[in-house]
């Protein structure tokens, strides 16, 4: 009536059918932290939930979808990202999972740089001074390789001091041992003894200005700078960007602590213990931002640090209890009375609901950030084989979909992986399983068999002579024996 009015027509068009993935992922979205349950009515076609063996198995499992994706449904590697549940569990296994099945990725996750061979020879420097030039304290720090020492001779100086007993005061003295090599060994520490004389000046109780520039001095004496620009380039031409880009900004951060260090303290006066600490502090605190060495890669990272936007598909792994939703919350050392107290006072403290609340919230986030599929996963053991439970949050995806269906993990399916290289091993391995029962090989098995003779025929001869492999130890010269027993 209101459009006949003003003397305006209405068209009238009719919609299609609405997606399937609008409703299902609407209904997860919208009702995953509701009180109440609301039942989805059918099967769930575009959120996904499986289990595995372990983390391993599971990171396998989630290899396979990908490669399916990129290679059958036409997805880029950017369109897909994965978010662990423990950094920790999942981190190495993904490094190694993925470079077998060459997955390019990036671990969107600032790194911590208390193990870069940088900061390791600083506190290394830091503790030679502290603890009188003990050997380890030494060896330690020459191995984080800016000397000018080979590694070769590195080892070769080790074993010498072992043999004879060399720590502490020995150091500044001349080598003067009954060795055939003593002229060479006392040639290397008179390459480095120069160092250890200017750490002696750290033991001295002065100003933290004058501790800092020593240490400076130290670092251009040795062209750490240098060294690490060369190194960076290394990584580079070894494809190791990450590594490189983590390279690149180490020398500006530990500059940067050193500042912060010498403009905290500025003329006080301390030892070196104190120096040490306040060294390490400021290093445990440092994150280093890398960037994505290419723009065409698989992201990951863990809830909340990592930034994912309107991906295709996203693979939640690790869904266990304690991990998604984390039980590791820093406490700190108040109760919650007294934070309660503290913020009736004034004092802007959050208190544990908030850190669960924020996750809470960083999850229903990642609800709506995929425009095709979800997958949920998690472990029945962890590395150690130690059995897990799943998370609440697969409970509660199981009240939401009650007609979901919940699959195994690679092991139950026994199937060839999706690339060549992980296929290689599982090949092997039936293979010798149908001989030993004699047993037909599958059809499958047999035209990959056929295929890496004609494609791949480096792999070929290793699926071959690992056929036939026996790991028995022969004994070449049976004449010992009467001599051992």
């Amino acid at each position: 009536d209101m459009a006949d009015n003003i003397g305006k027509h209405i068209n009238v068009v009719e919609c299609g059918e609405v997606s399937c993935l609008a409703i299902d992922a609407d209904h997860l979205s919208q009702h995953f932290f509701a009180n109440a349950i609301e039942i989805f009515p059918g099967n769930p076609n575009h959120i996904d939930l499986f289990y595995a063996l372990n983390p391993h198995v599971e990171i396998v499992e989630i290899a396979d979808r990908i490669i399916c994706e990129v290679r059958d449904n036409g997805c880029r590697w950017r369109d897909l990202a994965i978010i662990v549940g423990n950094e920790e569990v999942y981190k190495k296994t993904i490094e190694k999972v993925f470079s077998i099945y060459e997955i390019p990725y990036f671990f969107d996750m600032k790194r911590d740089m208390m193990s870069h061979p940088l900061v390791m020879s600083i506190l290394s420097m830091m503790d030679i001074s502290l603890y009188n030039q003990q050997s380890k304290d030494i060896f330690k720090f020459l191995k984080c390789g800016y000397t000018d020492l080979s590694r070769t001779e590195i080892e070769e100086l080790e074993n010498y001091a072992i043999k004879h007993g060399i720590y502490g005061y020995k150091w500044k003295r001349e080598f003067k041992y009954n060795d055939n090599r003593t002229n060479g060994m006392e040639k290397l520490r008179q390459d480095f003894s120069g160092i250890l004389r200017m750490l002696e000046d750290l033991k001295k109780k002065s100003s933290v200005v004058s501790k800092i520039k020593t240490l400076t001095t130290l670092l251009e004496d040795m062209d750490v700078y240098q060294k690490t620009k060369e190194i960076t380039q290394d990584l580079k031409a070894n494809n190791m960007y990450e590594k490189a880009y983590e390279n690149a900004q180490v020398w500006n951060a530990v500059m940067s602590v050193f500042e912060q260090v010498a403009n905290i303290s500025q003329d006080a006066d301390i030892d070196a213990e104190e120096l040490k600490t306040l060294l390490k502090t400021g290093f445990e605190e440092f994150r280093l931002s890398i960037i994505p060495p290419s723009e065409d890669s698989v992201i990951i990272g863990t809830l909340g640090k990592v930034s994912v936007n309107r991906v295709k598909n996203i693979y939640v792994a690790g869904m266990n209890e304690g991990m998604i939703p984390s039980s590791n919350i820093e406490r700190g050392i108040l109760y919650d009375d007294e934070r309660n107290a503290l913020n009736a006072l004034g004092a802007k403290i959050h208190l544990d609901e908030y850190h669960v609340e924020l996750e809470r919230n960083t999850f229903n986030k990642l609800l709506n950030q995929y425009t095709e599929k979800i997958f949920f996963s998690y472990s029945l053991s962890d590395i150690e084989g130690k059995s897990q439970r799943p998370s609440t949050y697969i409970t509660r995806i199981k009240q939401l979909f009650p007609k979901i269906r919940v699959a195994g993990g690679v092991v139950e399916k026994n199937l060839l992986a999706q690339a060549v290289k992980p296929s290689i091993n599982y090949l092997t391995d039936m293979i010798r399983l149908r001989l030993s029962e004699e047993k037909r090989i599958s059809e499958a098995d047999i035209q990959f068999y056929l295929w890496l003779r004609e494609n791949e025929p480096d792999h070929y001869q290793l699926v071959s002579q690992g056929m036939l492999y026996d790991n028995k130890a022969e004994i070449n010269d049976k004449s010992l024996i009467s001599h051992l027993y």
